[in-house]
């Protein structure tokens, strides 16, 4: 009895702090450059983010060549 008790007690405070980081593998970017010459927007889904509610921080990771919706392949060339 006195082992489980132990071990309990032992990973209690694992489970009750191991929740302050938070992920999602949900959400979308949208960005827009209103340049004189064009507007140029793009927009992409495929982004992972993390949330340290702990340290009270942020970190999102997106690859860049996911971006769509530009108005020329030129634009998206550049870009990329």
């Amino acid at each position: 009895m006195n082992k489980v008790l132990s071990l309990i007690l032992l990973f209690t405070p694992a489970i009750c702090f191991g929740q302050s980081v938070f992920q999602t593998n949900q959400g979308s970017v949208k960005f827009t450059s209103d340049a004189p010459l064009e507007m140029i927007q793009a927009q992409t889904t495929k982004i992972k983010g993390l949330l340290n509610t702990t340290e009270r921080s942020f970190a999102f990771l997106l690859p860049m060549s996911s971006f769509e919706g530009f108005n020329s392949k030129l634009q998206q060339t550049h870009f990329n």
